[in-house]
């Protein structure tokens, strides 16, 4: 009987714990991005990593990439992505997201100043 009564207990307390943070879960999901909000948040800036990687977007299309390796081309925007095309002809399509505030390209977030100037990384 006393097991009974404690998986009754853990029980109405995990369902109590999960009602609690359901909410908060539901308002930090990832939400999709339009073009004109990626386009606020990274034309003619450069977004930076935690880890201290750079990503470049110029105001007229311009792209570099400063991290492990550098790379540049040209960038375009579609809803919800970064289409990203190097010189050497790789194409690349980067999901944008923001959740909790924090603007994400795939599952990094990204730091955006509001005046950083693109330079070009050559």
């Amino acid at each position: 009987m006393k097991r009974v009564h404690f998986a009754f207990i853990a029980a109405t307390a995990t369902l109590a714990f999960a009602l609690q943070m359901g909410p908060g879960y539901a308002r930090s999901a990832a939400s999709p991005t339009g073009i004109a909000e990626i386009m606020q948040t990274v034309q003619g800036k450069t977004c930076t990593t935690r880890t201290g990687s750079k990503f470049s977007f110029g105001a007229h299309g311009e792209y570099n990439y400063n991290g492990l390796w550098k790379n540049d081309g040209h960038y375009k925007v579609k809803p919800g992505r970064i289409v990203v095309t190097l010189h050497s002809g790789l194409e690349r399509s980067f999901a944008v997201t923001v959740k909790s505030g924090i603007f994400y390209m795939e599952d990094t977030a990204l730091s955006c100043g509001s005046n950083a100037t693109v330079a070009v990384l050559h």
